[in-house]
């Protein structure tokens, strides 16, 4: 991944940052999150079949990454906005819901038990 994949300049976008300021660490959570998403997609869909989604969700998950530690940080995008009232964590979990239609099952489920 280069400084000018689409995901890092939407990561750079979402935080705010000028895409000439450049931020090597962002850059390769920007590649993690894009390989995770990746290997976790359904069967016969690409990220090319989901849009500018992709993008977006990939940049949150790498910004989660990047923003691990408690700090300032704001931004908005879409009806989403956050400031450092809403844990990083949050991010992650936009990011999973984003493509929650387009990833593999986790198989993660919650039963009924009888009383």
């Amino acid at each position: 991944m280069d400084r000018t994949h689409p995901i890092y300049l939407t990561a750079l976008s979402l935080l705010g940052v000028d895409g000439g300021e450049e931020r090597p660490e962002l850059l390769e959570y920007c590649a993690a999150a894009e390989i995770e998403f990746k290997a976790r997609l359904r069967e016969g869909i690409s990220p090319g079949d989901i849009g500018g989604i992709w993008n977006t969700a990939c940049a949150l998950a790498a910004i989660s990454m990047f923003r691990l530690t408690p700090g300032e940080l704001r931004f908005r995008a879409g009806n989403f906005s956050l400031s450092e009232k809403l844990p990083v964590s949050a991010l992650r979990a936009r990011a999973e819901a984003l493509l929650a239609p387009y990833l593999e099952d986790d198989g993660f489920a919650f039963r009924g038990v009888r009383g």
